[in-house]
């Protein structure tokens, strides 16, 4: 299966949730935010989010400033 991780292709071997996706990738999801296909997830679906074909993911981290 292929998606799109922050605009870079990736090929996947299995279906996986999102959190699945983020611990493959070692994201750290502390103040981190995710789209999938221009849709803010909520974190309490992180779990129960399956990943389809061809999908856009986009990661954004909480950044500090002043």
């Amino acid at each position: 299966m292929r998606i799109w991780l922050n605009k870079k292709p990736l090929t996947l071997n299995q279906s996986l949730t999102l959190i699945q996706l983020l611990e493959e990738q070692a994201v750290s999801i502390a103040g981190c935010a995710v789209a999938i296909n221009n849709n803010i997830v909520p974190r309490n679906r992180w779990e129960s989010t399956t990943l389809s074909e061809g999908d856009e993911i986009s990661l954004f981290q909480a950044i500090a400033g002043g």
